[in-house]
């Protein structure tokens, strides 16, 4: 394919999976092959509403060598092997999409389907976890990959990823995928519910049913996805409604949860507040489905890595 052509399509590509909500901000990568040889990547760190041809990378699929100082997405190396593993792969997409990556925390091999979905089957295979970027993430990917019959697998504690011949076909996948997980979680009494939210210019509530729920039943929330460790760290609090608590959690900027309301999501910029409610409510999400807690090192390495590459998001506990 055609280079420019081909980084305009990484750059609609982005645009379109963030307007399904199957991606939001930094999160996930974005592929496209151009030959037998290459392929384009999104840069590191970079938002998909804004992506510029100079944040699309090019990279050799053998070596994963790529020219010029704009680093490529940390996915790069699963992306390579991708493409190498399956010849008719042109497009490769990399989600943290929600009922996909709730399901990705119950460590199950395999989440098998009331019925069969294009492109996928009437199962999802689950591949061991990794950190984020990592060679090992990379080959236990891959590993589920050439057991799937189908052309998706779940990363556990993690997201999800499809490829197809084109973006077409691979983001029909992304969509399929998410329905089908969402039946799944209803069949477990954990689908999403309608939630409401608000709060002033420094911090958002989500009063969302099921965070509502675990508020009352624990002290802390533990990191059930990479997102949520990367963000928070290896746990959050849990504290009760008193005015004077929750005061000294917005003057320090401790995102938190108060029992009976809901989540009180802090941070420095409206981007990452959202961003906060939203992985607290996927995390939570993966709790009510049965998920199993990462481990405490992994989550602190994950979230330091985190505040050192992209931003500063107060915790109330590591």
């Amino acid at each position: 394919m055609n280079v420019k052509r081909a980084k305009q399509e990484v750059i609609n590509a982005g645009k379109a999976m963030v307007g399904s909500g199957l991606m939001a901000r930094t999160w996930g990568n974005l592929s496209c092959r151009i030959n037998d040889e290459a392929f384009l990547i999104n840069a590191k760190g970079r938002d998909y509403l804004t992506l510029l041809e100079e944040d699309v990378v090019e990279v050799k699929i053998s070596g994963l060598s790529c020219p010029g100082k704009i680093k490529p997405a940390t996915g790069k190396m699963l992306h390579g092997e991708i493409y190498k593993l399956k010849p008719l792969a042109g497009f490769v997409i990399h989600t943290h999409q929600n009922n996909a990556s709730a399901l990705s925390a119950l460590e199950f091999d395999e989440i098998r389907f009331d019925k069969s979905y294009c492109g996928i089957g009437d199962k999802v295979l689950c591949a061991r976890h990794g950190l984020p970027g990592s060679k090992k993430l990379s080959i236990n990917t891959i590993a589920a990959l050439k057991a799937s019959s189908g052309k998706a697998v779940l990363m556990q504690h993690h997201g999800a990823v499809c490829y197809g011949e084109n973006f077409e076909e691979a983001f029909q996948i992304c969509l399929n995928l998410e329905e089908a997980c969402g039946e799944f979680l209803n069949n477990l009494g954990v689908g999403y519910a309608d939630k409401g939210t608000g709060g002033a210019d420094d911090y958002l509530w989500n009063d969302s049913l099921f965070i509502v729920k675990f508020s009352e039943s624990s002290r802390y929330m533990k990191a059930y996805l990479d997102d949520f460790a990367q963000l928070i760290g290896a746990r959050m609090g849990v504290i009760d409604d008193n005015p004077e608590l929750i005061s000294i959690a917005i003057k320090n900027k401790m995102p938190v949860i108060i029992r009976g309301r809901g989540a009180l999501c802090i941070a420095d910029k409206e981007e990452d507040m959202k961003a906060l409610s939203e992985i607290i409510e996927k995390n939570c999400h993966a709790y009510f489905a049965g998920g199993k807690p990462l481990g405490r090192t992994e989550c602190l390495i994950m979230h330091d890595e985190y505040l050192k590459n992209y931003i500063d998001i107060g915790t109330l506990s590591k």
